[in-house]
């Protein structure tokens, strides 16, 4: 059940999220909850990082395993989860909280670890002709 998301489509998934969770205090109007906005953000920044340092299609500085990376998002995805009730956001923030935390553990569950090669879907084939 693990290879549902190939690794392009995970790393487009982490720029997302890392878009939403450093936004979400704000789109979402939780940002006067402290907890709620610094966990938010650092889960972002996590995210972030960790993305920038994978060795898939969305690394910048490719040194990190991708099977690291995805025991990694199991990690932040569950105190994702559990953080509010762990740092009693009380009513703000909890939701959000919750679902960026079963995104980014869906993440790391369901996604491939193997880099596949893609193939182009014709083959490209020099025709002289045509350079005329």
């Amino acid at each position: 059940m693990k290879n549902i998301t190939p690794t392009h489509w995970h790393a487009f998934l982490d720029y997302v999220m890392v878009f939403t969770l450093v936004g979400g205090p704000w789109i979402f109007t939780f940002h006067e909850s402290v907890a709620a906005t610094n966990v938010s953000l650092w889960s972002g920044a996590a995210i972030a990082g960790l993305s920038i340092f994978t060795r898939y299609e969305g690394g910048l500085i490719r040194v990190i395993p991708m099977p690291l990376h995805l025991v990694m998002d199991i990690v932040v995805g569950l105190l994702l989860m559990i953080s509010p009730f762990l740092f009693d956001f009380g009513e703000e923030g909890n939701t959000f909280h919750i679902v960026s935390g079963l995104i980014v553990l869906g993440g790391g569950i369901f996604t491939s670890s193997k880099l596949r090669k893609r193939v182009p879907p014709v083959e490209v084939v020099d025709d002289p002709q045509r350079d005329h």
